[in-house]
């Protein structure tokens, strides 16, 4: 279980993204996915496309990092021999596994990620970032409107992180130009502030640089985050918007209905005995549970003739009247 679809929300795992840490902390956190739905531990777009309606989480990430966390993982646990990517590009060489995905797949890690967060011109509400996976899960949360525990989500551990101590895998420089350039779309459209992390770059010298503000981030990145958010929002809004129109419509129809009309003699009848009956007394001081409104009225004998004794706002004539009509 990654891919989940809950009542508020579908989350799509897009895999080396952090899907199965997100799953785990969502489950700590309370959030249960639906019983009665069954998807693909990676399910797409396409094979949830029955929950479109659906407030949609996914992640993408830095696509050399992608990369690299692939091979990493494939060293792993092992190639296999019938995926897209393994079965012409397989290597114990980080080098030569990223020069055989360049010249015979250019641009997969792009078009895997459209498949989870859509095209451009029509993505998903929420797109987040692996590089900050629980501020955005979180945030993410927070915009579907799903209930969780903030603190049990924060401190869920890490999990199915690569063992980059046993497979490192960096880039030269002109490997990493090189896929840029086949990552180009990704990379313009989610990471156009990185093309190329430097702490990827295998040897790299360390120039001495003014020091960056905490917390400050670059404009471009600031700016694409901003929008990210304003789509979201964009989307919660308008889900509380439709429940709020639902809420007055069942509101309406429930004035407009003859429930409240039938019931309105058993709800004076209650509220008149109630008040005969005086305030309840302790249930502790005589070992017995309190008096429920049937046990009172139950307890009341002539509990009809106590209603008709009680001085009622109605006039007496106008009872009387009701009792001819009735006979």
């Amino acid at each position: 279980m990654t891919s989940l679809i809950t009542a508020d929300f579908r989350f799509l795992h897009l895999a080396k993204t952090g899907g199965i840490w997100a799953a785990h902390a969502m489950s700590a956190a309370g959030i249960v996915p639906r019983a009665d739905v069954e998807i693909p531990f990676h399910a797409d777009l396409a094979d949830t496309a029955a929950y479109d309606d659906l407030f949609t989480i996914a992640f993408v990430r830095q696509p050399l990092s992608w990369w690299r966390s692939y091979w990493a993982h494939r060293m792993e646990t092992g190639w296999v021999a019938e995926h897209s990517i393994d079965c012409f590009a397989a290597s114990d060489r980080f080098d030569e596994f990223m020069r055989a995905v360049i010249d015979r797949a250019p641009g997969f890690a792009g078009a895997l990620f459209e498949r989870f967060v859509g095209p451009p011109s029509r993505p998903i509400q929420f797109v987040g970032y692996y590089e900050q996976l629980l501020s955005d899960l979180e945030r993410a949360l927070r915009y579907a409107g799903a209930r969780f525990d903030a603190q049990a989500l924060r401190a869920d551990p890490p999990l199915n992180r690569s063992d980059y101590v046993s497979y490192p895998a960096f880039y030269s420089r002109a490997l990493a130009q090189d896929v840029a350039r086949a990552e180009r779309a990704a990379i313009e459209r989610f990471y156009p502030w990185q093309a190329i992390p430097e702490e990827l770059i295998a040897r790299r010298r360390v120039r001495h640089t003014a020091p960056v503000e905490a917390g400050r981030r670059d404009p471009v990145e600031q700016q694409a985050l901003l929008a990210r958010d304003a789509i979201a929002l964009e989307h919660a809004v308008r889900r509380l918007e439709q429940r709020l129109a639902e809420t007055e419509k069942a509101l309406l129809l429930l004035r407009t209905s003859k429930l409240l009309r039938h019931t309105r003699r058993i709800r004076i009848a209650y509220y008149r005995l109630r008040d005969l009956a005086g305030p309840s007394p302790d249930p502790s001081l005589h070992g017995a549970p309190a008096p429920t409104p049937d046990t009172t009225l139950a307890a009341t004998p002539t509990g009809a003739s106590v209603i008709a004794r009680r001085a009622d706002p109605v006039p007496a004539r106008s009872l009387r009247l009701r009792r001819a009509r009735r006979r």
